[in-house]
């Protein structure tokens, strides 16, 4: 029997950076605000307007209400794929290999980008923050039988969630963050060594 492989999107699938700077930065402006260089990309929106230091929650909700406006209409589809991506998910599924998608990123975005990719049909489930809850929680109803289950991401939040969900985890180590002492990943065909049947 194929293996699962569970995606995060975010520094795994797609480079978003560009596009969530430009979407923070657009609602800022909004409310009279200067500029920011946004270095968290990856965690949830709430922990990412959070790393701003803006204490008032009701300008706290403004500015997540700014980049969902902003993003959804516009930045969303302003992302890349990271090299060999694609191939690598379509060898995969080649290889009848069980495919999901697990993000912190709401699900409007995420299906624009998948869709605008033509990558969307790859994925047998696509689960998103805003319907399920945190990763852990969404990997462990996703875990597939009798198989190796994986996730792949690039922050520790990734690693400690596939822990508790007690899949193996990859490193994507072309993303946004540094995990030490699991198996890394230098590029994403790499990824196919693990497609085994067993």
């Amino acid at each position: 029997m194929k293996n699962h492989f569970s995606f995060d999107l975010d520094g795994t699938i797609i480079d978003s950076e560009q596009s969530v700077n430009w979407s923070i930065n657009a609602s800022l402006r909004d409310l009279g605000m200067d500029d920011r260089d946004i270095k968290v990309v990856g965690p949830s929106l709430d922990d990412l307007v959070y790393s701003l230091g803006i204490g008032d929650l009701s300008v706290q909700k403004k500015i997540k209400n700014g980049f969902i406006f902003h993003y959804d209409e516009n930045y969303c589809l302003n992302t890349k794929l990271y090299p060999q991506i694609e191939q690598t998910l379509r060898a995969l599924k080649h290889r009848d290999v069980y495919l999901s998608l697990v993000t912190n990123k709401r699900k409007i975005p995420t299906m624009k980008i998948l869709k605008n990719f033509g990558i969307i049909e790859l994925f047998s489930e696509i689960c998103c923050i805003d319907a399920l809850g945190g990763k852990s929680k969404i990997l462990k109803s996703l875990s597939v039988p009798n198989v190796e289950n994986y996730y792949i991401g690039d922050l520790k939040g990734d690693y400690f969630a596939a822990k508790d969900a007690g899949y193996k985890f990859l490193h994507a180590s072309w993303g946004y963050g540094n995990v030490f002492g699991v198996s890394k990943l230098d590029s994403a065909e790499e990824i196919l060594k693990f497609a085994i049947v067993k």
